[in-house]
């Protein structure tokens, strides 16, 4: 994110979203190897960086855009779901020009399918809400 964004973010959390019905699963199993820095994503609150160094497990939104890496071996969020998290979910609150700045720059400089993020964006029901940034940006 920080080499999208202006104002750089010093909290490091990784998001790790698995399928519903193994997002409980996969939270105690990761829980068991960092006991004290495991969350699940529904009980995240307050400011980002309290939650420094934290692996959060969160529901994989069906139909999200992931690409199989080659090196882990399993998927991994591609840049257009990231994109569309940042936007819409709550733990990421950013104000409306950093995050219009951030899509400039990731737009910019990668190549993102704007059509993989409206398609996502709309499985979450907010595809109106990335239409209109998209828009703002003159993209």
């Amino acid at each position: 994110m920080n080499s999208f964004a202006q104002h750089m973010i010093n909290t490091q959390i990784y998001f790790v979203d698995v399928e519903r019905d193994a997002t409980e699963s996969v939270y105690y199993a990761i829980r068991d190897l960092y006991p004290r820095s495991t969350m699940l994503y529904h009980n995240l609150d307050g400011d980002l960086s309290y939650y420094d160094g934290y692996v959060v497990v969160r529901n994989l939104v069906s139909g999200a855009p992931v690409r199989e890496d080659a090196d882990w071996g399993f998927p991994m969020a591609t840049l257009e779901k990231m994109l569309v998290d940042w936007a819409l979910d709550r733990m990421f609150p950013f104000q409306n020009t950093e995050i219009l700045r951030i899509y400039e720059n990731a737009l910019a400089s990668c190549a993102v399918s704007t059509s993989k993020m409206l398609r996502y964006a709309g499985r979450r029901g907010r595809h109106k809400v990335i239409e209109d940034l998209l828009d703002e940006i003159d993209y």
